[in-house]
């Protein structure tokens, strides 16, 4: 599932591509149990534990908004370093 979600939190997804990553994995359920029945694959999720992709991703986006607020003072002083080595450059 990481693979799946991986860099997704710094983009902004509309509702269809949402939809399209939560089909993904439940038709990975499907295959998975061997069933075509949703209502067996929502079961399975809850009992693993595993929440839909949008779940994840929201909680994926809240932490690495969360990271980068603490981190910004630092993260803008290393691109300004960037930056001025960059024009220095030129």
């Amino acid at each position: 599932m990481p693979v799946l979600l991986y860099g997704l939190e710094a983009c902004e997804l509309t509702e269809a591509q949402i939809a399209s990553l939560d089909f993904v994995i439940n038709r990975f359920f499907v295959k998975l149990f061997s069933t075509n029945n949703i209502n067996i694959v929502k079961s399975c999720q809850e009992f693993f534990c595993f929440d839909q992709s949008r779940v994840q991703l929201s909680k994926r986006v809240e932490k690495f908004v969360t990271r980068f607020y603490r981190h910004r003072p630092a993260l803008l002083s290393a691109l300004q370093r960037l930056y001025v080595h960059t024009v220095l450059l030129t």
